[in-house]
């Protein structure tokens, strides 16, 4: 059992609480302001009309009226407002000194510990409620802190009138339901421990050490039953409320910090600027490079790569061989973590040792271009080199290293040994950039990139880390569009992104949506909805994204009849792969595998592949939406190369390109039993994860794919129990257990599908409806040549018993369609027995007479 004390009951920040509740701060700025400003302009007027006086007295211009009473009224007004502006800028500093965050509760559990601090929101409805002295409190008394809507006014919190904006909820329709909940008499009571059990409670969810206004809305969340339902019929969620509030607090203490000019996080550790005067020039340098820009205000982006950060600045501050090697995918945070320690460096928040220096992007492309003679780039590349060694303040930055070197050594430098005693010099550090596939292809093995870079990689930020990057992000394009985002929609933003688009890292690929969207939203509406990046996604990939609606509702719930169009009979088969895109529709799919994976097996002929073709052209729009592999194809050593690529030939995977190139579709692996261990191991991790990684380590990803694998195994024992005469809906498990007793596919694999469905040999009354429809759609075909084609029963059964072969089921009536009814009508054609809007049948006796 828990032991909580409470470490303060009158901790600092309800002194600002009380000041914020009795003169808010909103209110206190604008004073603040305007007694700033009266008292500017009443003394600029002041010394205005002096100097104008003296200049009278001087030039012996006389005036008509005395300057002397108006002066010194304006000197009085500006007497006046100066104390009061000083006054207020004595209290919002006592504001900022009370606000921070103070230890407020104490959780003992055996021997371990946990303090929990109090934030200024916390403490504002602390105080309020009179916590923690009151034994019992009405948690319902927070309805008057969201306020009235306008900021500033008695009362109101920042937070809570934020809060809709950050939710989507019509402020109006907000404010219309807090003014009747403050107003209603119902209260939702809750003792002095029950209400500190439940703010450490909502701080543990968030894994979070602060008691803050989030904290204190998730308690009224979960006992105000009223407030709770208003949130569900707005389709809030708690995670998305929790969220919300964790953003808005975020923002308000990052305003808060910043306004505190006097600490030493924002007064910097340089005692002065002129220090930087004392380096050299470098005139061939600039011609060539350019400074490393500094980073917007990105707080979380910068803490999201903050031991990335640390690890660069340890490097760099070494006495030899400083260098780092910034390993990381395009779009994974190279650029801005450069951008970010550039910022450090200038704001003096950097270590000592790189106090004052200098990044600069040196233009590889540039130097390469400028000179074509071999010796001319050497000297070059030398100049640049001693001019930032006699600088002793130069940071070089080199982006796509492996790149620089290759190019260098198309014209016969080797560029690692021109740059080496540069590379081991104390007054020189470089920063080589470099994606994984280049780094593991071109600079692994070196043995002198080893010896002179410390590599330091560049992971994809953890989800919360990345939210709260997006935040950040969102926040400068809200500036800059006009458009709010909501919580919801960065949530989506990441969803979205990290599930549909494949190419690209986080949070790169995540921005660029969310700007494509605000930039889209941008005046025709307010806020930005999931929907809106969904709208986004489901363009640029042809993958349904958004709410079903009426026509495709009505499509997945008849999908079965609409299959059987094309499939006879096999309703197992078909009844599995409707009820997967049902549930991917529903929202009901697990997204981290693929949408489908069915192993068909069965005989040939008797509809494994045609049940693929149905789906395609049924669902997915066209059966170029279905790509077939025959894995007896892929037996050899070199099938997983030609699925995944080859890393030495640098050639593509056939898998890997489908998938890119269309990850919403059917993929098809005939004859599977066919494919080579590797394959198969492969296909336990793209069943089970629903990605694979290419040969040059980028992720692939199957998850908007249905996976069917067709197999002949077990077609002799189908036949065998099909001849007792068992039902064939009862021969599954013993064809499941046949396979895996025989070794044709192991247990891992058989139980990575969503479903093992059996195809039975076709009966006389599937084949005749099988010759019915194949000679359905060659009468397709001819009527597109106005010929209207009558088929008879007799000329379907004929057709079945011509192209029955019981080991290749129905597959050899196409042969008897092209080798018989085709060669008759084409006979009839050429004899000008049909012509155009001529209508006619076949016999029997015209199929016999085709030799």
């Amino acid at each position: 059992m828990a032991n909580i004390e409470i470490i303060s009951k009158n901790p600092s920040p309800f002194y600002a609480a009380r000041l914020e509740h009795s003169l808010p701060r909103a209110r206190r700025m604008s004073l603040q302001k305007i007694s700033f400003w009266i008292s500017a302009v009443g003394l600029m007027g002041f010394l205005l009309l002096e100097i104008l006086s003296y200049g009278s007295q001087l030039t012996g211009v006389y005036l008509q009226f005395s300057l002397g009473p108006i002066s010194q009224k304006l000197f009085g007004v500006s007497l006046l407002a100066f104390p009061i502006f000083w006054v207020l800028w004595i209290i919002d500093f006592y504001f900022l000194c009370e606000s921070r965050p103070v230890p407020f509760l104490s959780k003992k559990e055996g021997a371990a510990e946990k303090v929990y601090w109090l934030d200024f929101g916390g403490a504002r409805r602390a105080w309020y409620l009179g916590l923690p002295n009151a034994q019992q409190t009405d948690i319902s008394a927070l309805y008057y802190l969201f306020g009235p809507p306008r900021l500033g006014e008695a009362g109101a919190s920042t937070s809570s009138a934020l809060l809709p904006l950050r939710l989507g909820i019509d402020p109006g329709k907000f404010a219309n339901f807090i003014r009747e909940r403050a107003s209603s008499e119902k209260t939702v009571v809750l003792s002095q421990k029950d209400l500190i059990e439940k703010l450490i409670a909502g701080a543990d969810k968030s894994d979070s050490l602060t008691i803050g206004a989030r904290e204190f809305m998730m308690v009224l969340h979960g006992a105000d039953e009223n407030f709770s339902k208003f949130l569900f019929d707005n389709n809030i969620r708690d995670k998305e409320l929790r969220g919300a509030m964790e953003w808005i607090a975020s923002y308000l203490e990052a305003s808060r910090i910043s306004s505190r000019w006097w600490d030493r996080s924002n007064l910097g550790r340089i005692p002065g600027v002129g220090k930087s005067l004392g380096f050299g020039f470098t005139y061939t340098l600039d011609g060539y490079s350019r400074d490393v820009s500094l980073s917007e205000s990105s707080g979380n982006r910068v803490q999201a790569h903050k031991k990335v950060i640390d690890a660069i600045e340890e490097t760099l501050a070494r006495s030899r061989e400083a260098n780092v090697l910034l390993v990381g995918e395009e779009g994974v945070g190279k650029q801005t973590i450069l951008s970010s320690l550039a910022r450090m460096i200038w704001e003096g928040k950097i270590m000592p040792e790189l106090e004052h220096k200098r990044m600069v992007l040196l233009d590889t492309a540039s130097i390469t271009a400028s000179l074509k003679n071999k010796s001319d780039i050497e000297a070059l590349i030398i100049k640049i080199m001693n001019e930032a060694v006699s600088a002793g303040n130069i940071i070089l930055v080199i982006d796509n290293f492996a790149d620089f070197l290759a190019s260098m050594a198309g014209i016969g430098i080797e560029a690692i040994s021109l740059l080496e005693p540069y590379l081991t010099s104390a007054r020189i550090q470089v920063i080589a950039l470099s994606d994984p596939a280049n780094f593991h292809r071109n600079l692994e093995q070196n043995g002198k990139v080893a010896k002179l870079f410390q590599k330091v990689e560049v992971l994809e930020p953890t989800e919360s880390e990345l939210i709260r990057v997006l935040e950040n992000a969102a926040e400068i394009l809200e500036r800059r569009t006009g458009v709010i985002a909501t919580f919801q929609s960065i949530e989506a933003a990441y969803d979205l992104a990290d599930r549909f688009i494949p190419d690209g890292a986080m949070p790169e690929k995540a921005i660029d949506l969310l700007d494509q969207a605000m930039s889209g939203s941008k005046g025709r509406g307010s806020f930005l909805l999931p929907g809106d990046l969904e709208r986004i996604i489901q363009t640029r990939t042809n993958i349904p994204t958004e709410a079903v609606g009426e026509d495709e509702s009505k499509k997945l719930l008849e999908l079965e009849n609409i299959l059987h169009k094309r499939i006879v009979g096999q309703e197992a088969a078909v009844k599995g792969v409707a009820d997967a895109m049902r549930r991917l529709r529903a929202g009901l799919h697990e997204g981290k595998r693929p949408i489908g994976s069915f192993l068909f097996l069965g005989p040939t002929g008797v509809g494994k592949t045609e049940t693929a073709n149905a789906l395609a052209e049924a669902y997915f729009g066209s059966e170029k939406n279905m790509t077939r592999f025959d894995m007896s194809e892929y037996h050899g050593d070199d099938g997983i190369k030609k699925l995944i690529g080859s890393f030495e030939g640098r050639e593509p995977g056939l898998l890997a390109n489908a998938l890119r190139e269309k990850p919403f579709c059917v993929l098809l692996f005939d004859e599977f039993e066919k494919a080579s261990r590797e394959v198969v191991n492969l296909f336990l991790q793209i069943l089970d994860e629903g990605f694979f990684t290419d040969a040059n380590g980028k992720k692939v990803s199957s998850r908007d794919a249905i996976i069917i694998a067709t197999s002949n195994s077990g077609s002799n024992l189908i036949w065998d129990i099909l001849k007792t005469g068992r039902d064939p809906s009862q021969v599954k498990d013993d064809v499941i257990d046949s396979v895996r007793k025989d070794g044709t596919f192991s247990p891992e694999l058989l139980n990575r599908f969503d479903d093992i469905v059996i195809f039975h040999p076709l009966g006389p009354e599937h084949l005749k409806a099988v010759a019915k429809m194949l000679l359905e759609d060659f009468a397709k075909k001819l009527k597109e040549k106005d010929i209207t084609f009558v088929i008879t029963d007799e000329l379907a059964d004929a057709v079945a018993e011509m192209g029955y072969e019981p080991l290749l089921g129905a597959r050899p009536m196409r042969r008897v369609i092209t080798d018989k009814v085709e060669q008759a009508v084409a006979k009839k054609i050429l004899e000008k027995k049909l012509v155009r809007g001529g209508t006619f049948e076949l016999s029997v006796d015209d199929l016999k007479n085709i030799k």
